[in-house]
């Protein structure tokens, strides 16, 4: 992450195929949504996948078709080893270098200060900490007042909405936390392409 570009700007969605632009999939910076289909004889597969299996989802590098979401640095190397793939849709990003400047400054922080003290643990934090925040879902918490029967049916609309906690306001209303399902099932397919940046970025960077 410190000296490699990363995807940044607003994202341009797209349906199709748009690898006939460019003579490498690398120069188009994005995550993509693709058919794969691996070599046949390929000893140690790169590409991973998610697979669901009676003892629960698991994460496996197959061989075979298949389709997923991979970040173009992990097609283009994906490429060299013999894979071949179909875009379906995506999304693109321009490409920039931005925590250069900012790893830079909290390492000479680190390395100035005595080990231990205030200064050094926060920037070594800071630093360890930032593959961690590209890994975080915006999954968002909701917070609403509303009345005793209103909240009981979100707590007993499970399909629907999880429930976190609940506040009784003692004037007929209630405090209730939340995650509304329905509202992340929406619009997960767009997200999906988004969100798997952060493995993406912590392979490649």
């Amino acid at each position: 992450m410190l000296y490699h570009d990363m995807p940044v700007g607003n994202p341009s969605f797209f349906e199709g195929d748009l690898i006939y632009l460019h003579q490498d999939v690398k120069d188009l910076v994005g995550f993509y949504e693709v058919e794969v289909t691996s070599p046949k004889d390929l000893k140690y597969p790169i590409l991973q996948t998610r697979i669901k299996t009676k003892h629960g989802t698991r994460t496996v590098a197959p061989l075979g078709t298949w389709t997923g979401v991979y970040y173009s640095e992990e097609l283009a190397l994906a490429k060299q080893y013999g894979y071949t793939f179909k875009i379906l849709r995506g999304c693109l990003f321009k490409k920039q270098n931005i925590f250069e400047g900012f790893i830079e400054k909290l390492y000479n922080i680190k390395v100035n200060n005595v080990p231990g003290s205030p200064n050094y643990i926060i920037a070594k934090m800071l630093m360890n900490s930032l593959y961690g925040r590209f890994g975080m879902k915006d999954i968002l918490e909701s917070h609403r007042i509303m009345t005793s029967e209103e909240a009981l049916t979100y707590q007993l609309n499970q399909e629907l909405y999880t429930v976190t906690n609940v506040i009784k306001l003692n004037n007929g209303k209630e405090l209730i936390s939340f995650f509304d399902l329905d509202l992340w099932s929406h619009t997960n397919s767009r997200r999906k392409l988004i969100s798997s940046a952060t493995y993406r970025f912590s392979s490649y960077s």
